[in-house]
């Protein structure tokens, strides 16, 4: 967030930020899906939480690589798409919260 917000300000270079995703947002993004996939005895009850856990870094890997390559590219049509896959990340984290909050995670808006 510290890097896009420099970013954003025009105190950081487009190539800069493409290399800080790909060199530390990806691979931290990729570490944290690695270790949900790992999961294994989840008990039946919890079970759609790793799903929609898994469905969140899934979407948040792919924006974050539709992003810097849509930065790289200067293509804001690509951004646009980048934007819109975070937003279905951010769905599927809210969906995570609130079953945290009040049972089994809803099921994806279509």
């Amino acid at each position: 967030a510290a890097a896009v917000n420099q970013f954003k300000l025009g105190r950081i270079q487009t190539k800069t930020l493409a290399q800080l995703i790909d060199q530390a947002i990806l691979p931290a993004l990729k570490a944290d899906r690695a270790r949900i996939e790992a999961l294994r005895g989840v008990p039946r009850e919890q079970a759609a939480l790793v799903v929609a856990a898994k469905e969140y870094f899934e979407l948040r890997e792919r924006s974050w690589r539709e992003r810097a390559d849509a930065l790289l590219k200067r293509n804001m049509s690509m951004l646009r798409k980048a934007e819109q896959t975070e937003r279905a990340a951010l769905d599927a984290l809210s969906r995570i919260a609130d079953a945290i909050t009040h049972g089994q995670p809803k099921q994806p808006h279509t």
